[in-house]
C-alpha cells in the first residue's frame, strides 16, 4: 500500500480530539450551507467511496435571478471550501476514505465500520487518527493541532 496508514509516533504528535471536533464542524457547516444555500449542489459519496462533486449552481431563470447574482461571490466562496474538502479527502487511501467518510458524513460507529472493511475496533481508530491527521494536514490546518 503506497498512502498506508501514519505511524503511532507521528500521530502522537497531534491534538486528536481536537482535530476531530474541528473535522465535526466542517461537516456541520457543509450540511448548515445546504440548508442554506439550497441551490448549492454538495459532493455526493458513490459506492466505492469516491466523491463526485460538479461546481453547479442551479439557476430557475426567475424574477429573483438578480438576488442570486449578488449572493454569487458567497456562493463561489463556498464552491471552492467544498472543492477543498473533496480535494483533502481524496489524498485520503482507500482505507481511510471509508472510515473517514462513514464516521464524519454518514455518522456510522467504529463497530460497523470495521464489518465494513472487515477490522476491529481499535484498528477502526488508528486509521480514523491517521485520515484525520492527512486530511488536516492537506486543509493547510494541521500545524495549530501539534502538541
Amino acid at each position: 500500500m503506497k498512502n498506508k496508514i501514519l505511524e503511532p509516533g507521528l500521530i502522537r504528535m497531534y491534538n486528536y480530539p481536537l482535530m476531530s471536533k474541528e473535522v465535526r464542524k466542517m461537516f456541520s457547516t457543509l450540511n448548515l450551507m445546504k440548508m442554506k444555500y439550497g441551490n448549492i449542489s454538495l459532493p455526493t459519496i458513490t459506492a466505492d467511496y469516491e466523491i463526485k462533486y460538479n461546481c453547479f449552481i442551479r439557476s430557475n431563470g426567475s424574477k429573483v435571478e438578480d438576488y442570486v447574482v449578488k449572493k454569487l461571490t458567497k456562493q463561489e466562496n463556498l464552491e471552492e471550501y467544498i472543492s477543498y474538502i473533496v480535494s483533502s479527502v481524496q489524498q485520503l487511501n482507500q482505507e481511510e476514505k471509508i472510515v473517514f467518510l462513514e464516521y464524519y458524513a454518514n455518522d456510522n460507529v467504529d463497530d460497523n465500520i470495521g464489518l465494513k472493511i472487515g477490522c476491529c475496533r481499535d484498528m477502526v481508530i488508528k486509521i480514523r487518527k491517521s485520515a484525520v491527521i492527512k486530511f488536516l494536514t492537506a486543509m493547510g490546518q494541521d500545524e495549530k493541532f501539534l502538541i
